[in-house]
């Protein structure tokens, strides 16, 4: 009785999957499930959540102490108000317990009040969290902007640093320098610089996770060697210059090239082990890829997850293709391209597919359950 129930519980799990038309497919109008869109993204969110790499307790060896000379009004600005220090000395003891250091300015319209500018500053020290906010009306930041990063290597413990701003209000962030120091560093997050090059990076021998929007025209050449980047970010640029440096990122199973960054080529994603990979366009950017050829995603053995929203030259033939080539893909967003908007015959193929993985897996779970 036990084992017929625990049958009809796995017999039920795949017929609610086979109602998504995918594990989990994405389309505008091919869908039987109530919310597919929400249903999507709820299971994508927490798939790459699973994909998020720890912090870890690191020992780290101070430097001798002393009071910070401060290069950099920004950062000195975004500490004072993190410790509720305005004046006086900061040491380098203040900030020696820092894991993680988060600077987010961030615009929004309060009705009466207009437009308004709020900058929030977090840091983790510890199993301690502090955060602190300061906001201005209007749209200039109360808050000076970042133009150097040479004041944080006093932060020996840093693990992760993240600044966001509006990159019309950044354009004199030219010059990632100094951030070579911070030899623990595993994860760097930057929107709104204008990098004239990515070489201070080259020396963060333990970056996992790099995240660059927003930030004009990126030569990735300097990225080669970074044995340990698993997650590249580089939504909202203007271009890559060339994607052949992500070849030689041996770890990396995460690249959004998202919301309108224009590349020269898929072709060297073929020589990649990624299982993620992010293409989503906003809607009016399709143009990017009128002249790019797709046939490289049909290369990637090892994608559980791939994005073409908005490519209007994606196919219910190179659906096919990926699909026969990619076993493990999980999640499929087609949405707003010729594959997803043709009769219902022209996701059938879809089904199919789905069906005939599922119940592969439905067998292999009831093998490994009842021998």
């Amino acid at each position: 009785m036990k084992s017929c129930s625990h049958i009809f519980a796995l017999l039920t799990a795949c017929m609610v999957l086979l109602c998504g038309c995918s594990d989990y497919l994405s389309l505008s109008k091919a869908s039987t499930i109530s919310n597919p869109q929400t249903e999507y993204d709820t299971a994508l969110k927490e798939y790459l959540a699973s994909l998020e790499t720890p912090l870890f307790t690191i020992e780290v060896k101070h430097s001798e102490d002393a009071p910070i000379v401060w290069e950099d009004a920004g950062t000195e600005a975004a500490v004072r108000l993190l410790l509720n220090r305005p004046e006086g000395t900061i040491s380098r003891s203040d900030v020696w317990g820092l894991n993680t250091l988060t600077i987010t300015e961030r615009t929004m319209f309060e009705g009466d009040s207009g437009t308004i500018t709020i900058v929030t500053v977090t840091a983790q020290q510890g199993d301690a969290t502090l955060e602190q906010e300061i906001s201005a009306v209007g749209k200039e930041s109360p808050l000076p902007a970042l133009v150097s990063l040479h004041d944080l290597q006093y932060f020996d413990s840093l693990q992760t640093f993240s600044y966001s701003t509006s990159p019309t209000a950044n354009q004199a962030f030219t010059d990632f320098s100094g951030v070579e120091e911070l030899s623990h560093l595993e994860r760097f997050s930057m929107n709104g610089a204008r990098p004239e090059t990515l070489e201070p990076l080259s020396h963060l021998s333990q970056l996992k996770q790099l995240s660059l929007t927003e930030c004009g025209t990126l030569d990735l050449t300097p990225l080669e060697g970074l044995e340990q980047l698993e997650s590249l970010t580089l939504s909202s640029n203007d271009r890559i210059v060339s994607l052949e440096p992500v070849t030689k990122l041996p770890a990396l199973r995460y690249l959004s090239l998202s919301s309108g960054t224009a590349v020269p080529s898929l072709e060297p994603l073929a020589q990649t082990n990624l299982a993620v990979l992010d293409l989503g366009l906003g809607v009016g950017q399709s143009g990017l890829y009128k002249e790019i050829d797709y046939s490289p995603l049909s290369q990637l053995p090892d994608l559980v997850c791939l994005n073409l929203t908005n490519h209007t030259r994606v196919t219910t033939k190179l659906c096919k293709q990926i699909l026969a080539h990619s076993p493990d893909l999980r999640f499929l967003n087609i949405q707003n391209t010729p594959a997803s908007e043709g009769s219902a015959l022209d996701v059938e193929y879809l089904r199919a597919y789905t069906e005939a993985d599922l119940l592969k897996r439905l067998a292999n779970k009831l093998r490994n359950t009842f021998g």
